[in-house]
């Protein structure tokens, strides 16, 4: 994934994506950790080195001119991956449901 791309990304999509084996750059763990601790500054290099990355894929997009854009994917761990959100998402679900029953039952 580019800087861009990591940028736009949410960070659970992105510790998911990390626990299943999707290695990213030196920049965009930059990122990651930048969004993971927003009170940590980042050095002045690191923030030039986000910059040059983004600078460079942006050239990239925009001056070859290549069929395939965007990102390239495994299909099983996509799957995988696509799984194992349906299930944090439905766990989610029945977690607020819970929430909503346990402060209505509070409230009489």
């Amino acid at each position: 994934m580019n800087a861009s791309a990591v940028e736009r990304t949410n960070l659970l999509l992105l510790r998911i994506l990390k626990n299943n084996g999707v290695n990213f750059s030196e920049t965009a763990q930059h990122i990651i950790d930048r969004k993971d601790n927003p009170e940590q500054s980042l050095t002045f290099i690191s923030a030039l080195g986000i910059l040059v990355s983004k600078f460079t894929d942006y050239i990239k997009e925009h001056l070859t001119r290549s069929s395939t854009k965007g990102v390239g994917f495994d299909a099983k761990a996509f799957n995988s991956i696509k799984n194992q959100l349906k299930d944090v998402k439905s766990e989610a679900c029945i977690n607020q449901k819970q929430e909503k029953n346990n402060s209505s039952s509070s409230s009489f």
